[in-house]
């Protein structure tokens, strides 16, 4: 048979063995259950309002930009609208010339208060 000294050494060694890998899995599987759950409700709510906040500051700042945007295209539309009446103004005035009429020239069309 076995001596008691040695029966007493492997049943401790099995012992500490066994705490130290029940200690590991116990360490492994805590830290995965404890990533996979939700914070909890309240823990967080200083960095929640801080993104609401940052999120609706973006949301005024992009509403003001094509706000501008839309002025801006209003604009250009107008100068188009201009630009081509003046290019029909200037050619058939150089179609005039160029058959040698000297007529009045047409009058200047004032422009309305507040158009470019």
């Amino acid at each position: 048979m076995a001596d008691p000294a040695t029966v007493s050494t492997m049943a401790s060694s099995a012992l500490v063995r066994g705490l130290l890998l029940g200690l590991l899995v116990g360490f492994v599987l805590g830290h995965f259950l404890t990533t996979a759950m939700p914070p909890p409700s309240g823990s967080g709510n200083a960095e929640v309002e801080r993104l609401r906040h940052q999120l609706e500051s973006a949301r005024r700042e992009r509403d003001g930009l094509e706000k501008n945007l839309e002025d801006f295209r209003a604009v250009a539309e107008k100068m188009t609208a201009a630009f081509s009446d003046l290019e029909a103004r200037f050619k058939s005035l150089e179609t005039r010339l160029d058959k040698g009429d000297s007529g009045p020239t047409p009058a200047v069309q004032e422009n309305p208060a507040g158009s470019p």
